[in-house]
């Protein structure tokens, strides 16, 4: 995937799978919801 297209803060980890973009894994931890945890706060 280029990174034009995805972004460079994508957090998806992109690979090629018989000329097409895959998703080889994720970066970061995500939640239930597919919400990347580190970017989340508790609010108060």
């Amino acid at each position: 995937m280029p990174l034009a297209a995805a972004g460079h803060d994508s957090i998806y980890d992109w690979r090629c799978a018989s000329r097409q973009a895959a998703i080889g894994g994720t970066e970061d931890q995500l939640d239930p919801r597919g919400f990347a945890t580190h970017l989340l706060r508790r609010l108060a």
